[in-house]
C-alpha cells in the first residue's frame, strides 16, 4: 500500500502552484475550441458560406485570427504545464536532498554508490511525467471523447 503522506507531498508541490491550474484550465479552453476547428472547417466547404466569407474580408480575418488563437492557447497551456512540472521537480530534489543530509552515514552506505542517484532520478522523473503529462492528457482526452460525441449527435440528430 503506497504511503499517504508521500501522495500528499506531492499533491502540495503541484497544488501550491496557480500555473498548473491555469495551464490545466487552458488545455480544457483549448481543446474545447479545439473540437470546433472542424465544424468551421466543414463550414468553409458550404460553397454559399464561403462566398459570404470571401466577399466579408473581415470574416475571412476573424476565422484566421480564430485558428491561430486556438493554438496559441494549446502552446501556452502546454508551456504553463511543462514549468509548473519543472519547479515542482526543483522543489521536491531541494526537500530530497535536505532529507537525505540529515540521515545517518551508515542508513546511506548499505546503498550501492549508484543506487540512490538512479532511484532519486528516475523516480522523480515518472512522479513528474505522471502529473504533468498523463494526468491532463488523460482528463484531456475523456473530454474530446465527450465532446467528439456530442458533436455527432449533433450532426446526428440535428
Amino acid at each position: 500500500m503506497p504511503d499517504q503522506t508521500n501522495f500528499f507531498r506531492i499533491i502540495y508541490y503541484f497544488l501550491d502552484k496557480p500555473r498548473f491550474f491555469i495551464g490545466l484550465l487552458l488545455s480544457f479552453l483549448g481543446t474545447g475550441l479545439g473540437l470546433i476547428l472542424p465544424q468551421l472547417i466543414g463550414l468553409l466547404m458550404d460553397q454559399k458560406f464561403m462566398n459570404s466569407v470571401v466577399s466579408q474580408p473581415h470574416l475571412l480575418l476573424g476565422m484566421a485570427l480564430f485558428f491561430v488563437v486556438v493554438y496559441i492557447i494549446q502552446a501556452f497551456s502546454t508551456y504553463l504545464l511543462g514549468m509548473s512540472g519543472n519547479r515542482a521537480m526543483s522543489r521536491m530534489q531541494t526537500y530530497l536532498h535536505k532529507h537525505l543530509l540529515g540521515k545517518f552515514v551508515q542508513d546511506v552506505e548499505e546503498l550501492q554508490a549508484g543506487d540512490l542517484a538512479s532511484r532519486l532520478t528516475n523516480d522523480m522523473t515518472i512522479v513528474l511525467k505522471l502529473v504533468t503529462l498523463t494526468f491532463p492528457e488523460s482528463l484531456l482526452n475523456i473530454f474530446i471523447v465527450i465532446g467528439a460525441t456530442s458533436f455527432l449527435f449533433l450532426l446526428i440528430f440535428i
